[in-house]
């Protein structure tokens, strides 16, 4: 599958830019291995508001992404994300559920999207009203107005995405931006939860069962 599905296709995701976004981030992955989220956020004071914009986010981006498509998603609860189990200590949520779901590159991009979710609000200098016009205007054929100069700085800063060369990270901008377009009802609340109560997203390997 080289583009997106849903309203995001005309985004190209090509195959040799997905097997570069993997290599940077989980290099050497094996075929006998899978990769998965791991959340760790504070164990207290947690307010449930952001957390559950959070996790709506995270939920949709899977179901976005998903090979049913997000409305058979939504119809299929067998099909849904769940999180395997939670540590204590922190809460630490081990979400190895994706990869029953989505492929690596795929799961690779979840994990982008949540860990740069708040750097995506800030960099992008504009309004979550902004995200919106500019889907809208992508759907209509238009150019679209954002500038991702900021959000690709971010990314060049990240010691496992800055591998990629300058015009993967300008598409992988690209693509983040425009996959939160149409989840403004929850970026602001789960931005805020990321900035201020998880102490890390990671991206975790194992062998397969």
């Amino acid at each position: 599958m080289d583009n997106l599905p849903g309203y995001i296709e005309k985004i190209s995701f090509p195959e040799a830019f997905q097997n570069r976004l993997v290599g940077a981030v989980v290099p050497g992955l094996r075929e006998e291995e899978t990769i998965y989220v791991q959340i760790t956020s504070d164990d207290q004071n947690l307010p449930i508001r952001q957390f559950a914009h959070f996790l709506m986010i995270f939920d949709r981006l899977v179901a976005r992404m998903h090979p049913l498509g997000i409305r058979n998603y939504a119809r299929t609860e067998s099909s849904q994300l769940k999180i395997d189990y939670i540590q204590s200590g922190s809460v630490e949520a081990i979400v190895r559920d994706i990869a029953n779901y989505l492929d690596p590159p795929r799961i690779v991009l979840v994990w982008a999207l949540l860990k740069y979710l708040p750097k995506i609000i800030a960099t992008l200098s504009s309004s979550i009203s902004d995200l919106a016009r500019a889907y809208k205007e992508f759907q209509e054929g238009k150019t679209a107005r954002l500038n991702n100069a900021g959000l690709k700085r971010q990314l060049q800063d990240d010691q496992k995405l800055s591998r990629l060369e300058g015009s993967d990270l300008d598409l992988l901008a690209k693509i983040m931006t425009y996959l939160f377009a149409r989840e403004s009802p929850h970026l602001k609340q789960a931005a805020r939860f990321v900035e201020e109560h998880v102490r890390e997203i990671s991206i975790e390997r194992k062998r397969s069962e």
